[in-house]
């Protein structure tokens, strides 16, 4: 299985076994041209489409069984609270929650089971959305290439899939952020589920004075996000992930 992740500028891409028992094979990274690849949306498609055939070439990557995990602006997330219901319903159900972010953007939706209540008949999902376009034109350019795409994910629900896991998250209501080159994902777990995200440039560099104050500035505005949602359970801890040792 091969697992492809686009990011700011960055393209890296995961070669191994999902399961009980993953494992990795080959982790392989390249730069994307200057200027063609922007919070994850493709603004050099010409550019774009040679570095990626380049980069499937030296590295003999596989050409199918490919997830692509997006870290972009284009995606939206939500925690939602849903009937238990088909598939086909609960997409309705959630074309309806997006309403107001997709009034003139068709999107398509992805969702993943957070907790199931069988009495209540109620399920609580994690949930992306994107434009329809932006989904496809991304489709479009791996198709190019000769690649075919056995799924997308969006990067904070694959972080979340992770956090899930760990044993100093996994029932922990904190804050965790994750810096990924200029950008800083922020994610708030309430006793251990999403409740909310968001994504943030960073303008300053890691180890100084201005990172920092950047960085506790969305710990603060979580915070605020906290207060104002009348959240009663007390942030545990704030975790940051992604930053070289000083």
């Amino acid at each position: 299985m091969l697992t492809v992740y686009f990011s700011n500028n960055m393209i890296q891409a995961v070669v191994g076994t999902a399961g009980k028992k993953p494992s990795i094979q080959r982790i392989c990274l390249t730069e994307a041209p200057e200027g063609s690849l922007i919070n994850g949306v493709v603004t050099d498609r010409h550019a774009l489409t040679q570095c990626l055939r380049d980069f499937w070439a030296a590295n003999k990557l596989p050409k199918s069984d490919v997830l692509l995990v997006l870290h972009s602006t284009e995606l939206a997330n939500k925690s939602v609270t849903a009937p238990i219901q088909k598939n086909a319903a609960m997409l309705e159900f959630l074309r309806r929650e997006y309403a107001e972010e997709f009034r003139d953007k068709p999107p398509v939706f992805g969702y993943w089971e957070m907790r199931r209540d069988e009495k209540a008949h109620q399920v609580k999902l994690f949930t992306s959305a994107a434009p329809r376009a932006y989904i496809e034109d991304v489709i479009s350019l791996f198709a190019d290439i000769g690649v075919t795409l056995s799924g997308l994910d969006s990067a904070t629900g694959t972080a979340l899939r992770l956090l899930s896991q760990l044993e100093q998250t996994r029932r922990a209501t904190c804050i965790v952020q994750i810096a990924d080159g200029v950008n800083l994902t922020n994610i708030l777990l309430v006793d251990g589920e999403y409740a909310y995200s968001s994504m943030n440039r960073l303008f300053s560099a890691p180890g100084t004075s201005g990172y920092g104050v950047e960085i506790a500035r969305q710990v603060s505005s979580i915070l605020q996000f906290v207060k104002a949602q009348q959240i009663e359970q007390p942030i545990e801890a704030v975790c940051l992930a992604g930053l070289a040792p000083s």
